[in-house]
């Protein structure tokens, strides 16, 4: 009770002060000369969530270390000075990590010895966070442009073709080749006005995504046909810029349904990697949907998506309302993924898991035979890996992961 008492006499000549120091939101502590705790105020508590006897055991030397330190190197800081502010990352009771500012501020005796120290701990845990999130965006700013330059060149390649290709189209064909471009992949645009004709092609490794609004039909006793087309509209356009940011290539739509393709039609190593990318943006743009849209407390639409890996072959067959088409036995499993997933989860093959496996959490989900009598191990997609991811939730990738991306 004495060093309390005594605790009280130091901080104030009043008790309105002592008072003050119990309500304010920053926490004050009392420590004697060489940084040993001897009060605190409740604001100390709600910072850390311990008790100042518990505090004293965990941390009792962050202070008396700092102390110590400017003794050594500066025997007159203190009088030189009138404060000293340094940041430290502390553990509260129940885990979470805080970054601290405290102001050490000296009191003096009769003989100008330094008597007691005053520090004042300010909660700074967002600001560093907002730090953070600034430099982790400029750091997907710069890999952004890294990757920028390193497709250049193809880029520049391709502009200078379209832009020669155009010279060189007649006005009177210009309308059919913006249709053309719409339907179809350019790839395949092309060879269709050049030849005539596109050649169906085979590809060794494709990921197919099928994303199915599920309970799409009795949905629409709740809904006017109008609202209900404005709604899936609006939900396949956002998948429709998201698979362009990925190199994904979209297949159809029937329904509810929406069906695309990565690998195709130009190959690139990395497609399951970006349509596991897609799926994820995907189920975060319905969530994000729903949550807008909610109606008597119930979702609009609940997605499932189904991804399987594997040999396709890709292009359009017929003379008539052509279309860019998908087939094989890679397209069948994916379809049967997706009826066997549930509401908003992503379920992908073995196939699948084994070129992303390194990258994203998943969880095995059992199995089920395939058309063909072959098993097919089923997994469910939780997240991109932590050390891969920029966000909390697992859906966005950091610099880490663009940087292998780009080198696959």
């Amino acid at each position: 009770m004495s060093r309390n008492r005594e605790s009280k006499k130091i901080l104030s000549k009043n008790n309105n002060i002592y008072n003050w120091a119990n309500i304010v939101d920053n926490s004050i502590v009392l420590m004697n000369s060489e940084g040993k705790v001897i009060w605190a105020n409740d604001a100390f508590s709600r910072l850390y969530g311990y008790t100042l006897e518990e505090y004293k055991t965990k941390y009792s030397k962050v202070a008396s270390e700092a102390i110590k330190n400017i003794h050594k190197t500066d025997t007159n800081f203190f009088k030189e000075n009138h404060s000293l502010t340094y940041i430290t990352e502390s553990e509260t009771k129940s885990g979470k990590i805080k970054w601290v500012q405290t102001t050490l501020t000296p009191t003096f005796n009769d003989y100008n010895k330094i008597k007691n120290f005053i520090a004042v701990e300010t909660d700074i845990t967002r600001l560093k966070e907002i730090e953070e999130e600034l430099k982790q965006e400029k750091e997907n700013s710069l890999a952004l442009s890294e990757h920028i330059e390193n497709v250049k060149d193809y880029i520049e390649e391709q502009k200078q073709e379209i832009f020669v290709q155009k010279q060189a189209i007649e006005e009177s064909k210009q309308k059919t080749e913006s249709v053309l471009n719409r339907v179809l992949p350019y790839e395949v645009a092309i060879q269709l006005k050049n030849k005539g004709y596109s050649k169906p092609r085979h590809y060794k490794r494709a990921s197919v995504l099928f994303a199915n609004f599920k309970n799409f039909s009795p949905y629409r006793n709740n809904f006017s046909t109008e609202d209900m087309i404005n709604y899936l509209h609006q939900a396949f356009s956002s998948f429709d810029e998201i698979i362009e940011e990925h190199f994904v290539e979209k297949i159809k739509t029937n329904a509810g349904l929406y069906i695309c393709a990565g690998g195709v039609p130009l190959r690139n190593k990395s497609n399951p990697i970006d349509v596991l990318l897609v799926s994820l943006k995907m189920k975060k743009i319905v969530e994000n949907f729903n949550e807008l849209y909610k109606k008597n407390d119930e979702n609009i639409f609940e997605v499932s998506i189904g991804i399987n890996t594997g040999e396709i072959i890709a292009g359009i067959v017929g003379k008539n309302k052509l279309s860019y088409d998908i087939w094989g036995d890679a397209v069948n499993i994916a379809r049967q993924l997706e009826i066997k997933t549930n509401f908003n989860e992503i379920n992908i093959s073995a196939s699948t898991h084994e070129y992303i496996k390194e990258y994203f959490d998943c969880e095995y989900n059992n199995n089920f035979p395939s058309e063909n009598g072959n098993l097919i191990d089923m997994y469910l997609v939780k997240r991109i890996k932590p050390e891969f991811s920029f966000d909390n939730m697992g859906t966005v990738p950091n610099l880490i992961f663009n940087k292998t991306l780009s080198k696959i």
